[in-house]
């Protein structure tokens, strides 16, 4: 109890902070113009939260023998806005450019215990004079909102295209790995700690992720933005100087327990589904209420993917082969299958849905979409339930 105390203190010092430094932002001046104007990118490492999993990307801007030290911060996002989860699943999130004191910046990601890395940008003062008047003019009240895209445009593209924009002619992106990496995969390398996080994504990705990425591409992740640009010239010298820690958190140990991986959970649902089919089997009785919720559960599941495939302007969400396994014929169909099944009457549907669901697992990967493993027992759930119900009504 003194811990959680503790924490909820410090999360409301926190907020206090915040709001603090957000009144000595608005008080601040324009930035001072000097020939020493120091810009450089702020990495940061990835959090717990789903939304914190990839790390972040800012721009700080510091003027030396003045206390001009801001950071410009394109990831502000408000969860209490109006019908946010709406908007998000849309694909209609906005979030804006924030400027905050270095200070208030550093103890924020200190609380958290996330490490902060600077990369000095290697600039002609023209170039600076530019990037800073860009982001000045970014911070405006009617610029600093823009339309979030999680892969396309987000807080670590943001910095990057301000940086290209300012300078005299094209970068060149430049990248040390010679490894291949998809939408997907490379969304995998930071989330293969969090499984659940993983699936849900990778849920909702359609076929578009599994396309090869461009240097430029991997850009949407801080952290490969720093090694790319750590590694990229310009004008026959590095864009940027050595990498400096800023902030360095120590290794904590895990303390929480394991949670089983969707692979282990529905691989064991799967198990149970084929006991208490064999039960069914043997009663020569169907289960119709487990028929209902089992369909009227993917068709659920269905209705989501068919609304981003449909509707939302996420990228890679459409075309999703998921729509095979998951659709909303099966929340619409699943009260007259379990009425039917109870009047003990052949039902069509298990036909139909027995063979495209055995398509589905033989064909599995062959589909132009990877898809988690997990998926297989979760089909092999469904598939179960029709052919219960088709043997069951053979017997009788």
């Amino acid at each position: 109890m003194l811990q959680i105390n503790s924490i909820i203190m410090r999360k409301a010092l926190l907020t206090i902070f915040f709001f603090s430094f957000l009144l000595i932002s608005k008080a601040n001046t324009p930035y001072p113009y000097s020939d020493s104007i120091r810009i450089s990118l702020l990495t940061c490492s990835p959090g717990d939260e789903i939304y914190t999993l990839f790390g972040h990307t800012a721009i700080r801007v510091t003027v030396p023998h003045t206390n001009y030290d801001e950071v410009y911060n394109y990831g502000i996002f408000d969860f209490k806005s109006d019908h946010f989860i709406w908007r998000f699943a849309l694909g209609h999130t906005d979030y804006q450019l924030g400027k905050v004191p270095f200070d208030y910046f550093m103890y924020e990601y200190d609380f958290y215990k996330r490490s902060v890395w600077e990369q000095e940008l290697n600039l002609t003062i023209e170039e600076k004079s530019r990037l800073v008047d860009a982001l000045e003019l970014n911070y405006q009240p009617q610029n600093r909102i823009y339309r979030y895209n999680f892969l396309f445009d987000n807080c670590a593209t943001r910095p990057l295209d301000q940086i290209i924009g300012a300078l005299h002619e094209p970068l060149l992106l430049q990248d040390d790995s010679d490894k291949i990496y998809t939408f997907r995969s490379i969304i995998h390398k930071y989330t293969e700690n969090f499984p659940w996080s993983q699936f849900g994504i990778d849920l909702c990705l359609g076929s578009d992720a599994d396309k090869v990425m461009s240097i430029k591409d991997k850009t949407f992740i801080p952290i490969e933005l720093m090694h790319i640009l750590n590694h990229t010239n310009f004008d026959s010298k590095p864009i940027v100087k050595p990498i400096k820690e800023l902030l360095k958190t120590p290794h904590k140990e895990e303390t929480i327990a394991i949670i089983p991986t969707p692979t282990i959970i529905f691989s064991t649902l799967f198990f149970l589904f084929f006991l208490t089919s064999l039960l069914e089997y043997k009663k020569k009785k169907s289960y119709w209420v487990l028929d209902t919720f089992t369909f009227a559960i993917f068709g659920v599941v269905g209705c989501v993917l068919t609304f981003l495939a449909l509707f939302s302007e996420h990228p890679t969400v459409s075309p999703n082969y998921l729509i095979i396994l998951f659709h909303p014929l099966h929340l619409v169909l699943a009260p007259y299958i379990g009425y039917l099944e109870k009047k003990q009457k052949k039902v069509i549907y298990h036909y139909i849905n027995l063979g495209v669901l055995t398509l589905f697992i033989v064909f599995f990967s062959l589909i132009p979409q990877n898809f988690d493993f997990a998926i297989l027992p979760l089909a092999g759930c469904l598939w179960l339930r029709s052919l219960t119900n088709l043997l069951i009504h053979t017997k009788r």
